[in-house]
């Protein structure tokens, strides 16, 4: 099976950047500072260090990502994105409710990863050949469906308020839990992916994957989701502080 070309280049672009920003001010140092070689290469490996630290810590600020998505070597996908917000999420909240529903949304990530790798060995070259893009569509709709719903669980997390009044927090935990069926019905829509594909190789015939289509409906119609409630409980948070000052 190919393996895709799908680094990350993110540092290397923030290194060869700062590297072009040392340059005036090595020349700087090298043609006014009287000190030793050694000192001045010291000097202009700080001054390095210190643009390659503030352009990753402006990077992640400005499009709120974390330093590992930054630092990881294969591409991030908007699935990794979510994962790595989930685990800084992990650590920002008391509500024990709350924090054991971003536990399972991390497994829930975490398992599909897991069993993403199987269905990439059970399918093998099927995934290679002219019949590859289909089979292919349809485990980018399996992660395409739980993107959205864990990015959805993720904006929820985001307006959540451990000091707000119980209804509304019992409201938004019940729509967290509701999202995270909704994931377990993906996860299991996908193992049946799986085990219709390790299927396709026992009957020599039966080669068209244009069948397993139907496996994926209830994903499909789960992606048409809208946002339902979302800006009405940051209405409600929102009101709730400012009745609070």
């Amino acid at each position: 099976m190919r393996k895709k070309n799908n680094k990350n280049y993110t540092m290397y672009w923030m290194a060869g950047i700062s590297a072009i920003l040392t340059i005036p001010i090595s020349v700087i140092i090298i043609s006014k500072t009287e000190a030793g070689n050694l000192i001045k290469t010291a000097m202009i490996m700080a001054v390095f260090l210190a643009l390659f630290l503030a352009i990753l810590l402006l990077y992640k600020n400005i499009f709120r990502v974390t330093v590992q998505e930054i630092t990881q070597e294969e591409k991030v996908t908007e699935l990794d994105r979510l994962y790595y917000l989930l685990e800084d999420y992990s650590k920002k909240y008391n509500n024990l409710q709350l924090r054991k529903s971003i536990a399972a949304a991390i497994e829930q990530i975490q398992r599909f990863k897991r069993r993403k790798n199987v269905m990439l060995q059970v399918a093998g070259d099927t995934l290679d050949s002219s019949d590859g893009g289909t089979l292919g569509e349809l485990v980018q709709a399996v992660e395409d469906a739980l993107a959205m719903n864990i990015g959805k669980l993720v904006n929820r997390i985001e307006i959540f308020d451990d000091q707000g009044i119980f209804e509304v927090i019992k409201q938004n935990l019940s729509d967290i839990e509701g999202l995270l069926n909704k994931n377990n019905q993906i996860l299991m829509e996908f193992e049946t992916l799986i085990a219709e594909t390790s299927r396709m190789g026992e009957v020599q015939q039966d080669k068209d994957i244009s069948k397993l289509r139907d496996v994926v409906n209830a994903m499909q119609s789960l992606r048409t989701d809208q946002q339902d409630e979302i800006g009405t409980l940051a209405k409600k948070y929102e009101k709730v502080r400012e009745n609070n000052e």
